[in-house]
């Protein structure tokens, strides 16, 4: 089941142990650590939710073309998700939008 991020930024281990950041209203897709995202749902920094598969979902929509700085930082976040882009530590919307540039 996946799970949407309700704080402002949160930090989940995959199976591997390698830590990935999701900003608040992204998806924790399924696969991520089970304790680790469970205790982040205990303290309410992720919440359950069940997966859609029309599409129509609470993600952002995803702007046509290349991310530019007239993109949303959820925008950019989702198009990281998307293409499966490591944001690191970026936080701000230039240090996000410098990551999915590449």
């Amino acid at each position: 089941m996946a799970h949407k991020v309700t704080a402002p930024l949160v930090a989940v281990k995959d199976p591997a142990g390698k830590i990935t950041y999701f900003y608040e209203g992204a998806t924790v897709p399924d696969g991520f650590d089970k304790d680790d995202v469970e205790r982040l749902v205990e303290s309410g920094m992720l919440e359950k939710v069940e997966s859609d598969s029309s599409g129509s979902g609470s993600a952002p929509e995803i702007p046509e073309g290349d991310p530019s700085d007239s993109w949303t930082v959820k925008q950019m976040v989702a198009y990281a998700e998307l293409h499966e882009i490591d944001l690191g530590g970026a936080k701000s919307k230039p240090d996000v939008l410098a990551k999915v540039a590449k």
